[in-house]
Order: structure tokens, then sequence, then C-alpha cells
């Protein structure tokens, strides 16, 4: 009888919990992943190539059109070839860094 309650736990209990687990990290783990590619263009704008940069920006302006200028993509590529001289040769910035440097000018 101990092996069929056992049993009956894996089946009916751990297994069905790590799927609901598993299940949920996904959901989780997708999630983040757009908004990644969301916004990746902010702190990955040097090393990005301009027709990368304008499909990024364009996305990320018709996903929030309401709250987002679709001057974004010509401020963007300004910044991007403008901040070597503005904000040093780094080229990748975290967005804190880049936001420290950009609150100091």
């Amino acid at each position: 009888m101990p092996a069929d309650r056992e049993t009956h736990f894996h089946t009916n209990v751990f297994y069905r919990l790590i799927d609901h687990v598993i299940s949920g990290l996904t959901v989780r783990f997708n999630a983040a992943r757009k908004i990644d590619s969301l916004f990746c263009f902010l702190y990955k704008y040097q090393t990005m190539t301009e027709d990368e940069l304008i499909n990024s920006t364009s996305r990320f302006q018709q996903e929030y059109a309401e709250d987002v200028s679709s001057d974004l993509t010509d401020e963007m590529l300004l910044l991007k070839k403008t901040s070597s001289v503005t904000l040093g040769s780094d080229m990748f910035l975290s967005p804190l860094v880049l936001i420290e440097k950009l609150s100091k000018m």
C-alpha cells in the first residue's frame, strides 16, 4: 500500500505541481523576453546598426503609440551618432550608467 500512496502522490501532486511551476516560469520568461526585445534599443543602441535601431524604435513606438512620440527614432539615431563624443567611447552603457551620465549633463 505505501507504494500505491507514493505513486498517487507523484502522479496527482508532485508532477502536477512541477508542471504548474514550469508553465508559470515559461509565461514569465516569455514576458521578460518580449520586454527585452521592446526596450533593448535603450541600452544596445551603440552596437546596433541604423536599420536595427530604426526597426527596434519603430516597434517600440507602435506598441506605445499613445505615450511615445514618433520622433523617438530620430532622437535615438542622433544619440547614436553623438554619444561617443558626449558620453564617452564605451561601446556598451548599461541603462543605469547611461542615465547617470545624462543626468550630469
